[in-house]
């Protein structure tokens, strides 16, 4: 579906991000209101799933549901990390097209024009987002990343620059049939290994990076790097794109 014929779907992932959720449902809302009044898309949701909070992000959130017709907003009993929340959110989602990004809003989110260019000019289904700059997540995690993605690759097969990266644009009938088991960072890859292997075809766009400027992260924690790692191990052989 092309044009003002098709809608979209943001799909937000946020646990414990109260100091910025205000802020990142207001963005992302003026990208959806400037999406369609461009016919990029004609219809736009906001699926936020607060992925069981201990802070008062669910009730920012609700609050800001209440006054927001975009804004949709699932939650979580408990936290489920961050593939559990995007698997809600792409299970959810009602949209021909999903875009997720992270709720510290890492992208600009009117990447989604260049995305949907890339998905008429080449047929495809799946348009992955790369930093085309790192230098501001520091040296730990981009050593961090640049082994995760050469170990993705050896494991999957899956030749993907920041493979990581929370930034792609998605065909939801391309993936929600075939969505991953992991909870872990390895949730991406696993999706695009699963995707690729189920016929979808995929491009790659370089865009600009907007390091965290509130809150803290908690994706390169020595607990979420072991999950990770075991995820690769475990499930990564079993998803591999290699004939």
């Amino acid at each position: 579906m092309h044009g003002p014929s098709r809608s979209l779907s943001f799909v937000l992932p946020f646990w414990n991000e109260v100091e910025g959720a205000e802020r990142t449902i207001a963005v992302v809302s003026e990208a959806a209101t400037e999406l369609i009044q461009t016919a990029v898309v004609s219809k736009v949701e906001i699926l936020a799933v607060n992925d069981g909070s201990t802070d008062a992000t669910a009730q920012v959130l609700d609050s800001l549901a209440e006054q927001n017709t975009y804004l949709r907003v699932v939650h979580h009993a408990a936290n489920q990390g961050l593939g559990g929340a995007l698997r809600t959110g792409f299970q959810q989602a009602s949209s021909d097209w999903i875009f997720y990004t992270d709720s510290d809003l890492p992208v600009d989110p009117l990447v989604c024009k260049r995305a949907f260019r890339a998905t008429e000019l080449h047929d495809a289904d799946i348009v992955s987002c790369y930093r085309l700059d790192r230098t501001g997540e520091g040296v730990r995690r981009e050593v961090l990343s640049t082994v995760y993605n050469s170990a993705v690759r050896a494991v999957t097969g899956l030749n993907v620059r920041d493979v990581n990266f929370a930034a792609k644009l998605l065909r939801r009938e391309s993936v929600t049939s075939c969505l991953p088991m992991s909870n872990s960072l390895f949730f991406d890859a696993e999706l695009l290994a699963r995707a690729l292997r189920s016929g979808a075809t995929l491009q790659q766009i370089g865009v600009d990076y907007f390091p965290r400027s509130v809150g803290t992260s908690t994706l390169s924690s020595m607990q979420s790097i072991r999950d990770t790692a075991r995820d690769l191990a475990r499930i990564g052989p079993s998803v591999s794109i290699r004939k």
